[in-house]
């Protein structure tokens, strides 16, 4: 074997490794996403040692390096798209993903012929190299293009971001880096470069270093970020406990002072006789069955609330914004009151429903909800505005504050995993609602100007 392909053979069962701990610690999108991309990737480093070897005749290694090249033609769609899905943003514009894997198949499809390989040729470090045909250099195109744009969009998100989410990131974009600078080398002997693929001998720390981002950083690890959510929201729970007192105590109230007049009354005699007192008796028994009826609803949905996993995998059903927006103010009315913050709800009645899970729409208001509260709370009371309203395709929901607003240069910061301003605070308050909105199909943005207050506004399909 070439001595220039063992590091890539330890490449690719270390890549291999990382996707089989990938997939046993986290089973949602971004996991299937590596998975595809590993899958070209182990694909391509474990054929490329056999084609470089030198142990097979011009038409075995011709035909090995064609077998090679399926994987390697995938590769860059398949890493653009697991960039973007890792870094939680969009698509740049409509059919993007699907335009490279469409390009990826065009450039698969002329293997069989010449214009991938036109055959092979002697070099100085490799037996036997491919020569490149014409739609060779467009996958060089595609490939360095789809390189540049993936390292530049981690990069960005790496600036912006702070506390573990920035160490993540800084650790799967040296590794990253690492992977294009070990694997470039391999096509200079293509073009009759004589450079030897000296880059190989660092492929090895791709594995290394995002399995390091993986178990020690937890990559692909949501776990604990839930786990640390979900005390928090027990938390910020407790905080709001004196809303649940004082929402009950109304109906309680209610209940004691209508049997305590009635035994007082009848008592006194006030009813009079027979059907009179059965009338009262009917009427007093309905209103308080009313009230009790009441406080127990209020209780069931505030032990629902309290108990739900945000682990929860969506079930996307049409629900109404209003119904969600009235479930979860009990939850925060009396803290209002408390804290001289006064909320304002404009939802039409002919605003459409939507497509989301009414579960995750509650746990989503709560948090923006209690957000907007402690934002207001610092500045000695304020004004909260919850509106709702149609677009072509969507609706809209915009939670506004008049609170300190947020500074310019911490905006882009505010969705990371465990940033915070509050020194109680997890940092996992955003990030979690950003991850529910968008398992949900939505998109969330923030508007904000110190000084002038801070502006949620939340898209989901109609």
């Amino acid at each position: 074997m070439n001595f220039y392909s063992y590091p890539v053979l330890v490449f690719a069962a270390g890549v291999m490794l990382i996707t089989i701990l990938a997939l046993i610690k986290r089973k949602d999108a971004i996991s299937l996403h590596f998975l595809r991309f590993s899958i070209t990737v182990c694909g391509w480093g474990f054929i490329f040692p056999l084609w470089t070897s030198g142990d097979f005749s011009k038409e075995t290694t011709l035909w090995l390096a064609k077998s090679g090249y399926l994987f390697v033609l995938a590769a860059p769609s398949a890493w653009i798209q697991f960039v973007y899905a890792f870094i939680e943003k969009k698509e740049p514009f409509r059919g993007f993903f699907l335009g490279n894997y469409f390009l990826s198949l065009i450039l698969i499809a002329t293997l069989p012929g010449t214009y991938m390989f036109q055959g092979l040729h002697p070099t100085r470090f490799v037996l036997y190299a491919p020569v490149p045909g014409m739609f060779h250099h467009l996958h060089i195109v595609h490939f360095c293009m789809l390189a540049a744009f993936g390292l530049i969009q981690l990069t960005k998100t790496y600036v912006s971001s702070s506390g573990l989410r920035r160490t993540q990131l800084f650790c799967f974009l040296i590794a990253t880096t690492i992977g294009f600078i070990g694997a470039g080398l391999i096509y200079f002997p293509f073009y009759g470069v004589n450079v030897p693929p000296f880059t190989t001998v660092i492929l090895p720390l791709y594995p290394i270093l995002t399995g390091i981002s993986l178990i020690k950083y937890g990559l692909f690890d949501t776990d604990k970020m839930i786990t640390a959510f979900q005390k928090e929201k027990l938390a910020a729970i407790g905080t709001l406990a004196a809303s649940i007192n004082h929402e009950i105590k109304n109906p309680l109230y209610v209940i004691y002072g209508i049997g305590d007049s009635f035994l007082a009354d009848l008592r006194e005699g006030s009813y009079g006789e027979g059907s009179e007192i059965s009338n009262k008796a009917v009427d007093m028994a309905t209103k308080v069955t009313t009230q009790a009826a009441r406080a127990l609803e209020i209780m069931r949905k505030f032990s629902a609330f309290a108990k739900r996993e945000v682990s929860e995998k969506p079930v996307i059903d049409l629900v109404s914004i209003k119904d969600a927006v009235e479930n979860v103010l009990p939850l925060v009315r009396h803290e209002l009151a408390l804290d001289g913050i006064k909320m304002a709800a404009d939802i039409p009645d002919d605003v459409p429903l939507i497509k989301a899970d009414f579960r995750h729409l509650e746990e989503i208001l709560f948090n923006l909800f209690v957000n907007a509260c402690q934002a207001l709370k610092s500045e000695g009371g304020g004004n909260i505005r919850v509106a709702a309203y149609k677009q072509r395709a969507k609706v809209s929901l915009s939670i506004d504050d008049d609170g300190p607003g947020i500074p310019k240069s911490e905006l882009a910061k505010i969705f990371d995993a465990f940033y915070t301003t509050k020194s109680e605070g997890t940092g996992l308050g955003l990030y979690i609602t950003k991850q529910l909105v968008e398992r949900n199909n939505g998109k969330i943005r923030v508007r904000s100007k110190e000084g002038v207050g801070t502006s949620f506004v939340l898209e989901f399909p109609r």
